[in-house]
């Protein structure tokens, strides 16, 4: 067990990192080995031709993708951040939230206390910052490695589509065929499995996001679709949820006095809740 233990830590550790760019390519062969496959028999085209472009395609758009959505979230996240600390902006809500000469909660907050909240949100702030700020940073960093793992990837995928069928009995060949029957047996029914609940759940969080997407954008609130993304993130967490952002902030703007948006926000807990 401890010789097991090692080598599968030694495997993870070192083995993993340098075989990843292998592992996701044969998994881009084997997702869209069945619609390839197909397509190939109806269009009269070698099924290798079409397993080929059909999984390079996958991983151009893939990668186009995640860039987009790295570079628009990063972007986003600094405007939002910066629009915090100014003047008119959500960072002025909380001050006057936790200022001791605020009629609604000045004799509640003792101003010392007051002053020490204000000061955290400041640091917060700061620290937020300079952490989307570095995050950039390293990000520019790891192109190199990035493209080099991309360029790794796309030769991988040029040999696995060429040869998947040859590649898949070697790899079988050389396990016990007590050990190849259920290792097929449990591919088969994980795809199955992970793939209803992946679709489930993406369809869940697709809701949540229009919905909250929609409903503050009518209630002009800025930034509605980084805070509705990051709401739809949370509503897909255990023990948390929509009421865990909504339902404070409903309260808060309450005590603000600004009604409509208090009970804007309600109004679009409980339409959430409905059409989960």
């Amino acid at each position: 067990l401890l010789s097991l233990g090692a080598l599968i830590f030694i495997g993870v550790k070192y083995l993993l990192p340098l075989l990843l760019p292998f592992v996701f390519a044969w998994t881009v062969v084997a997702v869209t080995k069945g619609g390839a496959e197909s397509l190939a028999d109806k269009m009269k085209i070698p099924r290798k031709i079409v397993r080929l472009v059909t999984s390079l395609t996958l991983v151009i758009i893939l990668s186009l993708g995640l860039g987009v959505i790295i570079w628009r979230s990063t972007s986003a996240l600094m405007r939002f951040l910066t629009d915090i600390g100014e003047s008119n902006g959500i960072f002025s809500l909380l001050e006057e939230l936790f200022s001791a000469e605020k009629p609604a909660l000045g004799g509640i907050i003792p101003e010392e206390i007051a002053g020490l909240i204000g000061n955290s949100l400041d640091g917060l702030i700061s620290s937020a910052l300079t952490a989307v700020g570095s995050a950039a940073t390293h990000l520019v960093g790891a192109l190199p490695t990035a493209f080099l793992f991309l360029l790794v990837t796309v030769i991988s995928i040029v040999y696995f589509a060429i040869d998947y069928e040859s590649i898949c009995k070697f790899i079988i060949a050389l396990l016990p065929e007590k050990l190849s029957r259920r290792l097929a047996d449990l591919r088969r029914g994980a795809v199955s499995v992970i793939g209803k609940y992946l679709r489930s759940y993406a369809l869940i969080m697709l809701i949540t996001y229009l919905t909250i997407f929609i409903g503050l954008t009518l209630l002009r609130v800025d930034h509605s679709p980084i805070i509705a993304l990051l709401i739809a993130f949370l509503d897909i967490l255990p023990v948390l949820g929509v009421g865990t952002v909504l339902v404070p902030w409903s309260l808060v703007s309450f005590a603000l006095g600004d009604k409509f948006l208090g009970i804007g926000l309600l109004i679009l807990f409980v339409v959430n809740a409905v059409l989960r």
